[in-house]
């Protein structure tokens, strides 16, 4: 007896895939052939210029992010230079190991508002770098890398001023404010005081930022004595008095270089620094 096999399912799933298949062609024929003639006939109507504000904002989304990778190369670079002079060098004789000799002195003494060498007072210096001394001390513990890597955090504090302060002074050159820093990173001077254990690089710091309250302050803004006062006294503080020698050229003829209205401004301008220099002083003398 002979009978019709019966169509497996597996010929009637391939079935219907090439209808889909015919189907589905021909349906993506007909929607190509009317978009073709829409676009002939004009229908469909052409994308317009980009605006002006988008590509003005996609320009300062470029600059903005090819700044930041700017910022994190010499970033880079101090980390290098920093690396180097800790890993290549000890402490170099006398000015490094006279300053660790205060430190010593002073946290063997237990007196941190008195600095001596060899028994006698010394004054020569402010004694807020050996604070800062002492404090890591105290939590780090005694070691030679920590008088190093103060100064090392100072510069790359100052390399950040220097391109703030950079931006202030020249809004519009973009240049300046990317490699200011780098120029500094570019000194072979600058290079190696980055790891030398003493209070240059923190002294610069402080003064940049007095720099920077002078400019903001001159040309007028209110509470200027009470803010110049605490940065001219940390000056003193960290530097001695010599720290004057860098601030008081700009703030004593600062009528030739910002603007301020009538004599009476600049009046109150040269009482703002004289109460500016009584509580620097008292700050230091304290």
């Amino acid at each position: 007896m002979f009978w019709r096999k019966k169509p497996k399912k597996t010929d009637e799933k391939r079935r219907k895939r090439r209808k889909h298949r015919r189907e589905r062609s021909g349906m993506e024929q007909t929607l190509e052939s009317f978009v073709v003639e829409e676009i002939e006939i004009g229908a469909v109507p052409s994308a317009g210029p980009v605006p002006e504000n988008a590509r003005l904002g996609r320009r300062r989304r470029r600059k903005s992010f090819s700044g930041i990778r700017f910022a994190f190369g010499w970033i880079g670079l101090w980390l290098l230079i920093v690396a180097a002079g800790m890993v290549t060098r000890t402490i170099w004789p006398p000015d490094e190991t006279r300053l660790l000799a205060l430190a010593w002195d002073m946290w063997h003494r237990g007196d941190w508002l008195t600095p001596q060498l060899n028994g006698e007072p010394w004054f020569r210096q402010g004694p807020a770098t050996l604070w800062l001394v002492l404090s890591g001390w105290q939590f780090l513990g005694l070691n030679d890398w920590w008088p190093r890597l103060l100064p090392a955090l100072g510069g790359l504090f100052v390399l950040l001023l220097t391109s703030v302060f950079a931006h202030k002074l020249w809004p519009d050159q973009k240049e300046v404010v990317r490699y200011a820093p780098v120029l500094l990173l570019g000194s072979a001077l600058w290079a190696m005081f980055q790891t030398l254990a003493l209070d240059h690089l923190l002294l610069v710091c402080v003064t940049l930022l007095t720099m920077m309250a002078v400019y903001a302050y001159a040309g007028g803004g209110r509470a200027a004595a009470p803010v110049l006062g605490i940065l001219i006294g940390m000056s003193m503080l960290v530097g001695g008095p010599v720290a004057l020698v860098y601030v008081m050229p700009a703030m004593l003829l600062a009528p030739l270089w910002a603007h301020r209205d009538g004599k009476s401004g600049w009046s109150a301008w040269y009482g703002t620094v004289l109460l500016a220099l009584v509580i620097g002083a008292g700050l230091w003398l304290a």
